[in-house]
């Protein structure tokens, strides 16, 4: 048995993945976007779909310098992707300048289905700052026939709300009626479908193009405040989308992304600093503590990418127990 209980097939599976020109069945593709130090968040990504069990392509779009630790690993056969440990390649794409890369996921997404995976029969994206709690095959089954879908932290977003009739009136000014009652707001950091389901990504970047013909591009993530009907464009234009189809969807809560205590799927590093830029020992000091999805990145650091040398993931990890021992006695209310 070879490391991970991967079995032969298995393994030549990954190392043998069919090019675009193929289009063959092949196994799970997962999308991501980075840009910058965003590079580590893909890294512990990475490194919890494959203790998850993950066997496939992680499709990774980004601006700017590809990350360091990528030229650690052997290029892949087809001489563009590179084999990550025994389960995961690798596909490095990068993109021109443009919007903010969070207006870019449907497309992305739909770009790795046509062009260099046509073959797959699912797909999932996640945020390069999220980690997987839960084994793969939860999330193959979630995604089994359905759109699986997480609800945001502020998830109570009724179907009678005013940003939901804010929606309405400006879709219902440009011919496109929102009919389809729904009542949880959802969070653009992961959506995981099966192919023949696409149209949700293809309806999910005509409410995008339909917004920027008046507003333009998004340039931030955050546009203006909440009373902004688009005020996180991606992120509301997949709700107003789902408004416009019977679409099978299989939503879980906020606690799916550790939102709430509790969550078993997923853990959603949001907000900022970065998990990886935070000073644990200081924020601990002024009531800040490490947060669950802290806890989680730090776990997915070391194999089969890893980021740090022995020493700093000891201190590094030595500062997490102690800014954790200090928030259960001092943090903020």
């Amino acid at each position: 048995m070879l490391p991970h209980t991967l079995d032969r097939a298995a393994l030549y599976a990954v190392n043998s993945l069919p090019s675009a020109s193929q289009g063959l069945r092949m196994l799970d593709v997962v999308c991501t976007l980075f840009e910058g130090h965003y590079a580590m968040g893909v890294a512990a990504l990475i490194n919890s779909l494959d203790a998850a069990g993950f066997t496939g392509v992680v499709c990774a779009g980004y601006r700017g310098a590809p990350p360091a630790w990528a030229n650690r690993f052997p290029l892949h056969a087809d001489g563009v992707a590179r084999v990550v440990g025994d389960r995961v390649t690798l596909r490095l794409v990068e993109l021109p300048p443009g919007p903010h890369l969070a207006s870019y996921k449907p497309q992305f997404m739909l770009r790795t289905i046509d062009e260099w995976y046509p073959g797959t029969d699912r797909i999932s994206y996640f945020d390069s700052d999220i980690t997987l709690l839960c084994k793969w095959q939860m999330i193959r089954d979630w995604s089994d026939g359905a759109v699986a879908l997480c609800g945001d932290l502020f998830d109570q977003v009724g179907n009678d709300h005013p940003l939901r009739h804010s929606w309405r009136r400006f879709f219902g000014e440009r011919g496109i009626k929102l009919d389809r009652p729904r009542s949880c707001y959802i969070n653009s950091g992961f959506i995981a479908l099966p192919v023949a389901l696409r149209s949700v990504l293809e309806q999910w970047v005509k409410m995008q193009d339909t917004i920027a013909i008046t507003y333009g591009q998004a340039d931030s993530l955050r546009q203006h405040d909440r009373s902004f009907p688009f005020h996180n464009l991606d992120q509301d234009a997949l709700n107003a989308a789902l408004h416009t189809g019977d679409w099978p969807l299989s939503i879980a809560g906020k606690d799916a992304m550790g939102f709430v205590p509790g969550g078993y799927l997923l853990a959603h590093a949001i907000g900022k600093p970065k998990t990886w830029e935070r000073h644990f020992l200081y924020d601990a000091l002024r009531g800040l503590p490490p947060s669950a999805a802290d806890k989680h990145y730090w776990e997915h650091v070391s194999h089969p990418v890893a980021l740090y040398s022995p020493f700093q993931l000891l201190l590094n990890r030595t500062r997490l127990r102690l800014a954790a021992g200090i928030g259960r006695f001092f943090r903020r209310t």
